[in-house]
């Protein structure tokens, strides 16, 4: 027994490295929640004190600019032409609607477009604009003068909605608890189609302007996921040290994610650097865990206490369980797709 003690405790801890380097380019006085691209800026909402910045992505150190204050709770935000489009929710009375503004003007002056109850993600694409209700997901068509809600799905998982909606070679993308889900934009009433699962807390999502991925912001752990749309597979990209990662941009290889619990808005660069094989290598965290135990790339093959006891723990395919065991150091077996290997992990 001592000699096998030993030859686990000889095992390296394999740590994936990458180029990443994430830069913190906004931290406002509200949460942040959603995000738009235009031109050279990027525009971000608050989510409590009603606000829009924009910042230059070209020259971040310039510092942000405000666009228009006192809006109200804010959460998803897209554009068409000069145009920005926002979901007030229904934190403040009488703001269950969409806005928009013309950033081409000095202190826009906020349009009402239509009335919905609770909306959180939006998207558009050519004449119609893509609202998250609740279960529900609306389309209206903004080529109308006075236009009104379609009820284009019914079916989505959560009862608060996504702030991830994007469009892309006609389906619109949604994540949907813990799945990324799209719908045939060509149907009225399309069937929710499941692109990929197993996807822990998944929120903002931006599709990929010339490749078939999605990329996804999710949190506890705060993370960026790349999504093969045709394979379902994901693939962890970046980790970000922030409570809870909720929208996502993405332009020229640089991702832009914003934080619900705090006011951070965040730069990551360097994340699509790696080659496909790095991108595939073997992800356990996070590491200390108190509770679940994610597993990417790998399946789960025994745990094992110091003493080489194993321990009886629920197992699923891509996370284990680890809350019914007492906090320490513990031994995890697992196989990747060139060999066995062992790592080192902590209960906390």
């Amino acid at each position: 027994m001592t000699r096998l003690l030993l030859c686990f405790f000889c095992l390296s801890v394999f740590i994936g490295t990458n180029a990443q380097t994430n830069t913190t380019i906004f931290n406002g006085s509200s949460n942040t929640s959603g995000l738009a691209i235009r031109d050279n800026f990027l525009y971000m909402a608050t989510t409590f004190d009603g606000t829009i910045h924009r910042i230059d992505v070209s020259n971040t150190g310039s510092g942000a600019q405000l666009v228009k204050s006192g809006l109200g709770t804010m959460q998803g935000i897209c554009f068409k032409d000069n145009y920005l489009y926002a979901a007030l929710d229904p934190n403040a009375p009488g703001v269950n609607k969409i806005i928009r503004l013309d950033v081409s003007q000095n202190n826009p002056v906020a349009e009402d477009v239509v009335l919905v109850q609770d909306p959180n993600g939006i998207a558009i694409s050519g004449q119609f604009l893509y609202i998250s209700s609740g279960h529900n997901i609306y389309k209206v068509d903004l080529s109308q003068t006075n236009p009104s809600l379609q009820l284009l799905a019914s079916d989505m998982g959560s009862v608060f909605g996504t702030v991830g909606l994007a469009v892309k070679d006609g389906y619109l993308f949604a994540s949907d608890s813990n799945k990324l889900v799209k719908y045939d934009l060509s149907q009225n009433s399309p069937t929710k189609i499941t692109v990929a699962a197993n996807l822990p807390l998944i929120q903002g999502i931006v599709a990929s302007p010339d490749e078939n991925y999605i990329y996804a912001a999710s949190y506890s752990p705060s993370t960026i996921k790349r999504i093969d749309i045709a394979s379902g597979q994901s693939q962890l990209l970046a980790s970000i040290s922030v409570p809870t990662l909720w929208d996502i941009e993405f332009r020229d290889g640089i991702f832009y994610t914003t934080n619900l619990e705090g006011g951070q808005v965040t730069q990551t660069s360097g994340a699509l650097s790696l080659s496909e094989n790095e991108l595939s290598r073997t992800n356990v965290y996070p590491n200390p865990a108190e509770n679940i135990l994610h597993l990417e790339n790998c399946t789960f093959e025994a745990l094992y206490d110091v003493r080489g006891v194993v321990m009886e723990i629920p197992v699923s395919a891509d996370s284990i369980d680890l809350s019914s065991l007492s906090t320490g150091v513990y031994l995890l077996k697992i196989r990747t797709s060139k060999a066995v290997e062992t790592r080192r992990i902590v209960k906390k």
